[in-house]
């Protein structure tokens, strides 16, 4: 069976303070925290709340920490990075990243890896024109309380605005390579590009979750992204691995 999640698509930019890159740990991955340049998160539509903290569970992907997300009903919250900014799509040659959701237990929703897109960076136009989405119910099944690693190169995408959305829509999303062959020239957009994680659609009933291990590949270089916090502990008081904690602040 097929499920289609609403989701609203609007633009936001990211402002990025002048802190330089994380650090790299030695097996190859980069810490993302407050004090990254160029992560920030966003509230895109009230209500939603973003931040680094512990992961749940004995430990997260990388590290202890991970990045949350919670939104209400009508939340939607982004966390992304504009590092990438006018590399052809033509040129990644990896995506993926891992999540765990706490809430609700049931249901399809996930957290989504999203592209500000310019379906031609040859042409000169820097109109915003939505966003490219995997979403990972619609090659994968969902669970709840366990982290999942979302291959999304090897997933399917839809567009949010035209010209993409006629080819590529929600209801029948396209492959990366279908992608590519309808639009060769395609890639994260110059001016209003971010590569980005984002929850919320809106979704009835809200949704609290995690990501870590972010893995952006391209031919110019291979970048995992290991979401950690700065301070030690979690903003709203609760404790590494406290699930239970998680779940009842869900909205």
């Amino acid at each position: 069976m097929r499920y289609f999640v609403a989701v609203s698509v609007v633009a936001i930019s990211f402002t990025f303070p002048s802190l330089g890159i994380g650090p790299v740990l030695a097996g190859g991955a980069e810490v993302v925290d407050e004090n990254t340049a160029d992560w920030g998160f966003g509230e895109e539509v009230p209500n939603g709340f973003g931040s680094y903290n512990y992961g749940p569970g004995a430990s997260s992907v990388l590290g202890e920490g991970a990045a949350f997300f919670r939104v209400d009903d009508t939340g939607r919250q982004l966390l992304g990075t504009d590092r990438f900014n006018a590399v052809p799509l033509s040129q990644f040659t990896a995506l993926g990243y891992s999540t765990f959701r706490v809430h609700p237990v049931d249901g399809v929703i996930q957290l989504s890896l999203q592209i500000n897109i310019d379906y031609d960076l040859t042409d000169g136009d820097q109109t915003w024109q939505g966003r490219l989405v995997y979403e990972p119910y619609l090659t994968g099944t969902v669970m709840a309380h366990q982290w999942q690693t979302w291959d999304a190169m090897a997933g399917s995408w839809w567009s949010s605005g035209s010209p993409g959305n006629g080819t590529c829509p929600q209801n029948d999303p396209c492959t990366w390579q279908e992608v590519l062959s309808a639009f060769p020239n395609a890639g994260v957009h110059a001016e209003l590009g971010a590569v980005l994680l984002k929850a919320g659609g809106p979704w009835a009933g809200g949704f609290n979750g995690f990501a870590d291990g972010l893995v952006v590949d391209t031919v110019e270089a291979s970048s995992t992204f290991d979401f950690e916090t700065a301070f030690g502990v979690f903003g709203d008081g609760f404790e590494s691995g406290d699930v239970t904690a998680w779940s009842s602040s869900s909205p």
